[in-house]
This record gives structure tokens, sequence and C-alpha cells, in this order.
């Protein structure tokens, strides 16, 4: 999916000819831009301030996401009252994020328990900024497929993850939004100051919706199958 897996693959099965091996990322038909509509009565059914800094992070919540992590930002965000955190998602550890936000009462942050497809994605075009997250113990690379909505979405992410995925380096060369490694809170909190320019927001913005154009795009995919 990723030329960090490619190298991976190759240090690890030395008997592989590198010529038999190739990059074919996740893929999906972009969007044009203007074909699904932001739902802005979805921020008021979820209580979301139309006036923060939105963050949304949907997919999967278990182990592989280091939700330690995740609820450690969520706990420095929390006197943050310009920033509102939305999750959508299910999994493993469903339950221990929906505790996690009961008991410290975290107000500036809600959990949702997944959404109809049409639904998620016209509510990502309503946020600000989108969020990967993965346990910083990862030795081998990993390329989340949810990164793809985001940037059709047109949204800047904001990834933290072990230092041993190219996730990360892909989105920062191509301005498409931030990386920290998985575990500093500071490194994460740094981030988010970024994105509280909005200049800095519609730059990103925009490269995420040129990335997946040029990049993920399933034309592209299909390419390199019939070209090999």
């Amino acid at each position: 999916m990723s030329q960090a897996n490619v190298e991976y693959l190759l240090a690890h099965n030395p008997e592989i000819s590198q010529e038999k091996v190739h990059v074919n990322p996740n893929s999906i038909r972009p969007t044009p831009a203007d074909s699904i509509q932001p739902d802005k009565e979805l921020l008021k059914k979820y209580g979301i301030p139309e006036s923060s800094l939105k963050l949304i992070y949907g997919g999967n919540l278990g182990k592989p996401q280091g939700i330690d992590f995740m609820l450690d930002v969520l706990k420095a965000l929390s006197s943050q009252k310009d920033v509102f955190t939305l999750i959508v998602g299910d999994g493993t550890e469903y339950n221990k994020v929906a505790h996690f936000l009961e008991v410290e009462k975290i107000s500036n942050a809600k959990l949702v328990k997944s959404l109809p497809k049409d639904q998620y994605l016209a509510l990502l075009r309503t946020m600000d900024v989108s969020l990967i997250f993965l346990d910083h113990r990862f030795t081998i690379p990993n390329f989340p497929s949810r990164l793809l909505d985001y940037l059709d979405a047109s949204l800047p992410v904001i990834a933290a993850t072990d230092p041993v995925t190219d996730v990360g380096a892909v989105l920062e060369k191509a301005r498409a939004g931030l990386w920290c490694e998985s575990g500093s809170v500071n490194d994460f909190l740094a981030c988010i100051n970024v994105m509280k320019d909005v200049q800095h927001r519609v730059s990103y913005g925009i490269a995420a919706k040129e990335l997946v154009a040029s990049t993920f795009n399933a034309k592209r995919s299909a390419d390199i199958i019939l070209k090999l």
C-alpha cells in the first residue's frame, strides 16, 4: 500500500525479487467537490459548536489505534473550549472511550456509535480537521484506509502514529496534513495550534483533495494493474 510496505516486505523476505513488488495503494473514486453537501443540521444534532475548531475521528476503536493516547489527547484538549472532537466508530475499545468521557466529564468531545455512510460523508464536510491514531508500538507499516474519505472531503489530517508507517510522511510531503509520534501529547497539541489558523487549514484542505485525486484514485490503481 505504500513504499514503507515495499521496503519492509523486501527486507524480511530477501528471496523475493524487487522487480515483482509494486506500490498500489488503497483507492477510491474521488467525488466532485460539490457532490456531497455539508449538513450543518448534524452539528446541531450532536451539539457541536459551529464556531469551534471541529475535529473528527472516524473508524475503528480497537487496540491498533492506541486508544490510551487518544484519551490522553482528549483530556489535554478538555480545557480548550474553542476545540470540539467528534469520534465516530465502534470496536473493542468503544466502551472504554465512552466510560472515559463520562467519568472525566469531557464536555468538548462526543462519541457516536457509527453512522450510515451518506450521513458520515455529509458530516465530514462540516468538520475542520480529521484525525488518525495508531499505536506507537507497531513495527509493521500500516496505512489506514479511513484516510481516503478524509482527503476526499478536503479535510486536513493530523496523524499520530508509530514511527514505522509512512502515512505521516506522505501527508507532510503533499502538504495535506501534519504528523506527530503517538505518545507525545505536546507534539499533538502543537499540531492543533497550527490547525487553528484558517489559512493553514484551507491550504492543507486543497492539498488533501489534490492528493486523493493524484495518488489514491481508483483510475490510477487500475492503470497500475493493467500496466503490469
